[in-house]
């Protein structure tokens, strides 16, 4: 999202967009038809999850697998994505 500042540090902008708005950080990662998307609440998941399914319902026609579609703590369980286990790890010094 533009900024009427020109920030230097990347970070510093974030900061101020969270502070001043009702932005949410949310990532999608994307493969193919595969797509995990990261948040860093579980009621922001669920947000997103019906905001997903209401447009691809209504746009596309198309509707989420119940079994497929997940909501997970990566910080307690590892999800697997095109072929690859993900986790969160500590850093050193015990730091997540």
């Amino acid at each position: 999202m533009r900024t009427r500042i020109a920030y230097k540090d990347r970070n510093k902008k974030f900061d101020a967009l969270h502070l001043r708005s009702n932005l949410k950080p949310v990532y999608l990662v994307r493969y193919a038809d595969d797509w995990v998307l990261i948040t860093k609440s579980k009621a922001s998941a669920e947000k997103w999850r019906r905001k997903i399914s209401k447009y691809l319902d209504s746009n596309l026609k198309l509707k989420l697998s119940e079994e497929k579609t997940l909501i997970t703590n990566v910080t307690n369980r590892p999800i697997k994505y095109v072929g690859f286990e993900y986790k969160r790890a500590q850093q050193a010094g015990g730091k997540l």
